[in-house]
């Protein structure tokens, strides 16, 4: 992860002077390194979801801007399937001289990686090259869910897997005193939506951006943000955790023990919700490469014309790259690996 300090600062102050769009060679102020690195190598953004969806959109936002600033050809594949865990492997096992990375939200790639012994990995087999963007976690669902109704009780979730679901659904659901069934086989937010419009099913969890577009131009509602204040972008919204938040509502008739440990749990989804968009690389790729694949993404995150490309596709932009990336990251884990009884006590329930 960690660039030697010449190499870091020299390689970012030159390519973030690159801002044309247009594919070139290697800008020659890059370091000789890199412009050798790049020459004539495809750089490949791997999507774990179909095409059309929110986490596409930013890749291919993002691949004309890293073509412009290294002169190799970037390309975005789409490989939906096995809840993300098939382009988790896709990438885990490039050969070492192969620029890619992994484009999914942390909060997801976490749990399948630590609980999916099938992958014959750790997070150590990852680097963090940066994050696009980080929002909290919602419920989007169909109209007529109240959960300030004491009667809503049982709630059925679309997902693409169970168990990246366990967290936004299944711990929220408990701290909320609702039964929760995550049917899971759907890929990406695209079917998911579909899915709560057709009537198979009454919600499922999206990113807020995801949610807001999906509020805007189907029938659906945004039933819940998993925060513990009103956010900017939906301030009207209940939100999960905090005073007045749904949690303290829905048990407001309890006794104090028994909220107190639906608050304790609504902390936890709280930590773990707020999913940031994360650009992973194998941990084993070159040195070299790795180094200037790394320089060119920072750059890249950091360019206005990635800004203006993702927002004119109504996708914002919040990078966070270098160590404050992996930091925020390693928390999301450790945290993860702190709850991880309590989610697999829910993975049983929602298997049977």
């Amino acid at each position: 992860m960690k660039l030697p300090s010449c190499l870091r600062y020299t390689a970012l102050a030159a390519l973030a002077a690159v801002l044309s769009l247009e594919p070139v060679a290697a800008d020659p102020s890059l370091p000789t390194d890199c412009a050798s690195v790049f020459q004539g190598q495809r750089l490949t953004i791997v999507v774990p979801n179909a095409a059309g969806g929110g986490y596409d959109l930013y890749a291919r936002a993002l691949a004309p801007v890293l073509t412009a600033i290294t002169g190799a050809t970037a390309q975005v594949t789409n490989l939906p399937g096995g809840g993300g865990k098939t382009a988790i492997a896709r990438v885990n096992e490039a050969p070492p001289s192969e620029m890619v990375a992994l484009f999914d939200s942390a909060t997801d790639v976490i749990p399948s990686v630590l609980s999916d012994a099938t992958l014959g990995m750790t997070m150590a087999d990852l680097e963090v090259l940066g994050i696009v963007h980080s929002d909290p976690e919602t419920w989007l669902a169909r109209h007529g869910i109240d959960l300030a109704d004491p009667s809503t009780t049982r709630l059925i979730s679309a997902a693409s897997m169970i168990e990246s679901n366990l967290i936004p659904v299944g711990l929220a659901s408990l701290a909320l005193g609702i039964e929760s069934k995550v049917i899971a086989g759907y890929n990406g937010s695209v079917e998911n939506t579909a899915a709560i419009l057709r009537g198979e099913v009454d919600m499922a969890s999206a990113s807020l951006t995801t949610a807001l577009r999906a509020r805007e131009t189907n029938d659906l509602d945004l039933a819940l943000v998993l925060a513990d204040s009103p956010h900017p972008a939906a301030p009207d919204v209940p939100v999960l955790g905090g005073p007045g938040g749904m949690i303290e509502r829905r048990s407001a008739g309890l006794p104090a023990p028994e909220r107190a440990e639906r608050q304790r749990l609504g902390e936890i989804v709280v930590a773990l919700a707020n999913g940031p968009r994360t650009l992973f690389a194998p941990a084993r790729m070159e040195p070299r490469t790795k180094a200037c694949f790394e320089a060119a993404m920072t750059a890249a995150l950091e360019s206005p014309d990635f800004r203006a490309a993702a927002e004119a596709r109504k996708r914002p932009v919040t990078p966070v790259t270098g160590p404050e990336a992996d930091e925020i990251v390693a928390r999301i884990a450790t945290a993860y690996l702190d709850a991880r009884p309590l989610l697999e006590m829910l993975l049983a329930s929602q298997s049977r």
